[in-house]
């Protein structure tokens, strides 16, 4: 027997409207998802423009830290060259490789910004009104994830290689590399998702705000450049640890380092799951990166206090950026306590894979290979490490019961399983940028244009600057002023040897290491 469906009158301003029941529920549901749509739209686009930030942060970090007074405009074309280009071809290849339709390993459609899953019109978003505008929004967002991976080698190499050298790197990297991995670990068909059927080993990799797409990988290539370009000349001159290279400016590297704190909250808020428990997914993810970063910061001052025998700004920004890298992977999926622990550990990682480097002569000029890839690998392994059940399925929008967990953690024994899965994941992307770098540095290198002189203190180098001397003269020159200035204030023996206890000469230390192998004759005998 027939039964006949309720019906819905509504009346607005004056006009009445009958329904049926489940015409009401379809017009109902479309609107929700319409007022969705366009508030996710809205986030999105200002997740965007938080993270296009970044660019301005690292411009201002690196030229804080390099040393060449020509450096900083060749920064500059550096950065903006390199994000023009790599915008170019990520919207030819990048965003189609990474989050087309097709298979595990690459997209088969959205090249050129064409097909799915960027729409015109919306038969792919299942006639749901705003699902458009999310996605393009989307685009503009992966964009600015793919550029950050690609700025982040010109850290290591600055002032040791030519603008077209770069660019190549750096769009390898935006367009090939990351989109590759992003797919892997963020499309619902990568291979190592935690929402692919079946799971690699069971679970999936869990990395919510880019530990291996972005930090990772873009740190990489650094492993193969740096020993191959050397360190700046004058780097290592007497005391490797306390050299410090004219024109640095400490300004510059904490302003930086503040501009790409800010800007992170962007990739957090794009990266938030569009599920009724967004929010909260949002509200976890910048706290435990906040508490990240501020106890790494303070654990990174403290270190070289001990170690250092003094506060140093270096440390203070440097170690606000590691413990953002840490909590990359696991902001999301792990508690407000273990963030602290992940914040201690980048922190102390930070310091001492620094001063390794500096041991062994190894010139990065920023601290990419301490920050972005010694601390981006520490985040995947903390979130194997930390990452509790349920924070993953509210993180990623999947199944409580078939969620995994971290190793400290009891889920139906996959914590092992999700650590071992971190761990062969991080593994297989170093491999692959290493071959790939490998492939593009032999010709490269072959033909010897690695290495650009012109612009850097590397060779025994005939840089000058406005008044015609080279920064050789003028640093010897500069140097026997001050050396004449201490001849007249000694007192006027024969002989005076500056000692330890001597201010003056801890002074002089500081601008010159060698100082201290020096007799200094007065004047006035």
């Amino acid at each position: 027997m027939a039964t006949n469906s309720p019906n819905i009158t509504l009346t607005v301003d004056g006009v009445r409207r009958t329904f049926s029941l489940e015409e009401f529920e379809r017009r109902l549901d479309g609107a929700v998802h319409a007022q969705g749509g366009y508030e996710s739209a809205g986030l999105i686009a200002q997740s965007a423009s938080l993270l296009f930030i970044v660019q301005a942060g690292f411009i201002l970090l690196e030229t804080g830290s390099i040393s060449t007074r020509r450096g900083v405009p060749v920064l500059v074309k550096k950065i903006l060259c390199s994000f023009i280009v790599s915008t170019f071809f990520y919207l030819l290849f990048g965003f189609g490789i990474a989050y087309g339709d097709g298979p595990f390993f690459a997209g088969g459609s959205g090249y050129a910004i064409i097909g799915a899953p960027l729409c015109d019109n919306d038969t792919c978003c299942d006639g749901v009104e705003g699902c458009s505008a999310t996605e393009k929004n989307l685009l503009i967002f992966r964009l600015a994830q793919a550029a950050l991976s690609g700025t982040i080698l010109s850290g290591a190499l600055a002032e040791r290689i030519s603008v077209e050298v770069y660019l190549v790197y750096s769009s390898i990297t935006s367009c090939i590399f990351h989109p590759l991995v992003a797919r892997w670990t963020w499309h619902e068909s990568g291979w190592a998702s935690v929402r692919h059927d079946p799971l690699m080993f069971g679970t999936g990799v869990v990395d919510f705000a880019g530990g291996a797409a972005i930090q990772v990988i873009g740190a990489v290539p650094a492993l193969i450049l740096l020993p191959i370009v050397g360190p700046r000349r004058h780097r290592f001159r007497g005391n490797a640890k306390t050299v410090r290279l004219p024109w640095q400016n400490n300004y510059f590297t904490l302003i930086g380092a503040f501009l790409i704190w800010t800007s992170w909250y962007g990739l957090l808020s794009g990266q938030m799951p569009r599920n009724t428990d967004s929010e909260g997914v949002m509200a976890r993810a910048v706290v435990n990166t906040t508490i990240s970063a501020v106890v790494s910061c303070i654990t990174a001052l403290i270190l070289g206090l001990k170690y250092e025998r003094r506060m140093d700004a270096s440390n203070a920004s440097a170690g606000i950026l590691s413990g953002l890298v840490g909590s990359c992977a696991g902001c999301a999926t792990v508690s407000a306590e273990s963030a602290v622990l992940i914040g201690i550990i980048s922190g102390i990682i930070y310091f001492s894979m620094s001063h390794f480097l500096i041991t062994y002569h190894i010139d990065d000029v920023v601290d990419v290979i301490p920050i972005n890839l010694c601390c981006g690998i520490w985040s995947l392994l903390a979130a194997g490490l930390f990452s509790e059940q349920h924070l993953i399925s509210r993180a990623f929008s999947i199944d409580q019961d078939t969620a995994p967990c971290g190793i400290f953690f009891h889920c139906n024994g996959l914590g092992p399983r999700l650590l071992a899965s971190q761990l062969v994941f991080t593994i297989s992307i170093i491999a692959l940028v290493l071959a790939g770098t490998g492939l593009i540095t032999l010709p490269l290198w072959w033909f010897n244009a690695l290495k650009d002189d012109s612009e850097t203190l590397f060779e025994e180098g005939e840089e000058e600057d406005d008044s015609g001397r080279s920064t050789e003269e003028e640093e010897e020159q500069d140097e026997r002023a001050v050396v004449s200035r201490v001849s007249s204030l000694v007192a006027p023996t024969p002989t005076t040897p500056l000692n330890e206890d001597n201010l003056l000469l801890r002074n002089l230390q500081n601008v010159y290491p060698d100082i201290d192998q020096l007799n200094v004759v007065s004047s006035r005998a």
